[in-house]
């Protein structure tokens, strides 16, 4: 895919020692203690409890699949509201979790499911109105179909065209302008984070995977080099440079998919670690299992972080399980709508560039999630990268016969 920026970890302070993250303590909780002004303890249990609250939302939108219409939520204390076609009488709930409250609450009248605006996505009528579309999604905090284009002109051409469109899709859809064409990002101890160089192209090495006769070795974007050279990350003590060809009957790039996997010399140790800035410090952090399925819900309430070759570690919000990127990103095949979307969310800073591709998207816990694909992006800066694409770890193995662990 093309080139999506990744995300910069914003550091709560500085340090002159290299100091060791406490284990669990990754990237999302020292950005959101950083950005809220909280304690990495108080960071680490809001983080839990978005996710017990996003587990919460996930259980009622199986429930009422056919009637939920998206979400929101507020923090402090902890209440989600859950919209619903038709009238609602459905009483509030009240859960209680380890880490604190959460209370639902439901609200009626909504004029379209989740379903029904994602069944005209996948219909690819939309697609076929806006070929030139960059992006196209389900917003499921507004509970509309909307439209991702580069270009502000095409933009305002659309928009007066939209009451056509929508009477043609029988459904709301809104345009928003992307701030760039959507494009991939190419450019002894093995971790998670390391550089991956082709010459002058650039690319980041996700995490370890195994293949089914228990070979080691790392995955990355399928868009990247066949052959790229592993280094560590600079600043760290370690120097391992190691030269690593693509297994060519483990890659794919199509319209859902975008990994290839590279095996580990006899000699190497592929370790379920990952390199983290902590404190100013680069330091050598523990990852704890995967997560392999996200499911509908969860979309708003996690922060996910990755770490980009040329743009270390940035934070943003999970928006969508289900976008449909430009064909670009999809080796110009029509791209499937389950990629998943992270944007930075103001105050939050999203980092993205050309060298990111194939890096590691982690939740709070240090928990793996993703690679990244594609990013939104006019470069490296602060307020230039709009949003990631990133393929879901739960796809690799269907993809590539490989176990991410």
């Amino acid at each position: 895919m093309k080139k999506w920026i990744f995300l910069f970890l914003v550091s709560a302070a500085n340090s002159a020692q290299a100091q060791t993250p406490p284990p669990g303590v990754g990237p999302a909780e020292l950005h959101f203690a950083a950005l809220n002004g909280i304690s990495i303890e108080e960071s680490s249990r809001r983080l839990n409890l978005r996710m017990e609250a996003g587990r919460v939302t996930s259980a009622i939108v199986s429930e009422m699949k056919g009637r939920y219409a998206g979400h929101d939520f507020s923090e402090e204390p902890m209440r989600v509201t859950i919209r619903l076609t038709g009238s609602s009488d459905e009483p509030r709930r009240l859960f209680h979790t380890p880490y604190g409250g959460v209370e639902v609450l439901f609200e009626g009248g909504a004029p379209h499911s989740m379903e029904q605006l994602r069944s005209v996505v996948r219909s690819g009528k939309l697609r076929q109105l806006l070929p030139d579309a960059d992006g196209i999604g389900v917003d499921v905090k507004k509970g509309v179909l909307y439209v991702a284009i580069p270009d502000e002109g095409a933009v305002k051409a659309a928009t007066i065209e939209n009451d056509e469109i929508q009477s043609l899709l029988g459904v709301p859809v809104e345009f928003r302008r992307s701030h760039s064409k959507t494009r991939s990002l190419a450019g002894s101890p093995v971790r998670a984070g390391g550089r991956a160089v082709n010459n002058n192209d650039f690319c980041t090495f996700g995490f370890r995977a195994y293949s089914p006769s228990g070979e080691a070795g790392f995955v990355t974007a399928a868009h990247c080099p066949d052959l790229l050279r592993y280094e560590s990350v600079p600043g760290n003590t370690e120097n391992v440079v190691l030269n690593l060809p693509v297994d060519p009957a483990r890659s794919r790039w199509d319209a859902a998919h975008d990994v290839q996997w590279h095996p580990m010399p006899a000699n190497a140790d592929a370790t379920w670690t990952i390199f983290m800035n902590y404190f100013g410090s680069e330091a050598i952090a523990a990852l704890a299992d995967p997560l392999t399925e996200l499911i509908d819900g969860w979309e708003g309430f996690l922060i996910l972080c990755h770490r980009g070759t040329r743009t270390g570690w940035s934070c943003g919000v999970l928006d969508e399980l289900h976008h449909q990127p430009a064909n670009n990103v999809c080796n110009n095949q029509a791209c499937t709508d389950n990629w998943m979307r992270f944007s930075s969310a103001a105050p939050q800073e999203l980092l993205c560039d050309g060298g990111d591709s194939g890096g590691p998207v982690v939740m709070n816990g240090l928990i793996p999630v993703a690679i990244v694909s594609a990013a939104d992006s006019e470069g490296p800066h602060p307020g230039q990268c709009n949003s990631i694409i990133a393929m879901p770890l739960g796809r690799v193995q269907d993809a590539i016969g490989v176990i991410v662990n």
